[in-house]
Parts: structure tokens; C-alpha cells; sequence
């Protein structure tokens, strides 16, 4: 059981401190992405990892583009 316990221990722990430390997201989304994280066990992981990790990144992108 610990060797699925402790690496899921240090992907939260990792993921976490990647939200808390991410300079792309503004203070409101990075509350909400601890949030998300917390509560949301494994799915909110992967969902930060997916779409979360970048912020608002996509929309200085677009604003740059124009």
C-alpha cells in the first residue's frame, strides 16, 4: 500500500506547491486552482495539469497577437 501511497503523496504535494508558486496565474486563479486541487483529489491533479498550469497565459498570447 505504500508504494502507492507515498508517489500519490508527492504528485499532490508537487502539484500543489507548482499552483501556489505558478507566477502565470493571477491571485483569484490560483486560489481557486488550491481549491480545485484539494478538493478535487486526482481529478483536480490532472485537470490543473492539463489546463490550469498555464493561467491566463493564452490570453496575453492573444492580446500580443492583435
Amino acid at each position: 500500500m505504500a508504494f502507492i501511497a507515498l508517489p500519490l503523496l508527492i504528485a499532490f504535494v508537487y502539484t500543489l506547491y507548482h499552483a501556489v508558486t505558478n507566477k502565470n496565474l493571477t491571485t483569484y486563479q490560483r486560489s481557486l486552482w488550491i481549491l480545485i486541487i484539494v478538493l478535487g483529489s486526482l481529478l483536480g491533479w490532472l485537470l490543473y495539469w492539463a489546463i490550469g498550469k498555464n493561467g491566463d497565459a493564452r490570453t496575453r498570447q492573444r492580446g500580443n497577437a492583435a
